[in-house]
């Protein structure tokens, strides 16, 4: 089997310098690699082409066939690292805590070790709707089961 270790060094290899970063790495016991990069700008279909090609040419098929696949960490797959939740300051996210809690709100502030985000507190609510009180609640990444960001698509009618 190939090694896991092997794909992360020919990942930083290539990627120094860059903003492309990678999120997971999987290699399955039956060779199948599937690498997943994030960006702090984008991920475009020509870094994922240079990467597979780069991983290729620095695996030996001769030695041990394989399969892989490298795509973008996707809007789909939760965020896993500090730098992902980084880029999505000021965006909308879903968060299922290991207790099982829903929280939805705007991520508003990250560190090494919590998560701040703003809430819209649905049980202060007022008739006057201009005025929606918010509150920050602090989470530690520890406490994180599963966070996504929330895409939504506005449609002007």
């Amino acid at each position: 089997m190939i090694d896991k270790n092997i794909i992360i060094k020919l990942l930083e290899q290539k990627l120094e310098g860059t903003d492309v970063f990678p999120v997971e790495v999987i290699v399955k016991p039956n060779n199948s690699i599937r690498v997943f990069l994030d960006s702090d700008s984008a991920v475009t279909l020509k870094h994922c082409a240079e990467i597979n090609k780069f991983i290729e040419a620095n695996l030996d098929r001769e030695k041990e066939d394989f399969e892989l696949e490298v795509s973008s960490a996707g809007l789909d797959q939760p965020l896993r690292m500090i730098r992902q939740y980084k880029n999505n300051i000021g965006k909308q996210i879903n968060i299922i805590t290991n207790d099982g809690r829903l929280l939805t709100g705007s991520l508003h502030a990250v560190n090494s070790e919590t998560i701040d985000v703003a809430i819209v507190d649905e049980d202060k609510k007022t008739k006057n709707k201009s005025k929606i009180e918010i509150s920050i609640i602090q989470v530690l990444f520890s406490d994180i089961k599963k966070a996504k960001r929330i895409v939504s698509f506005l449609i002007n009618a």
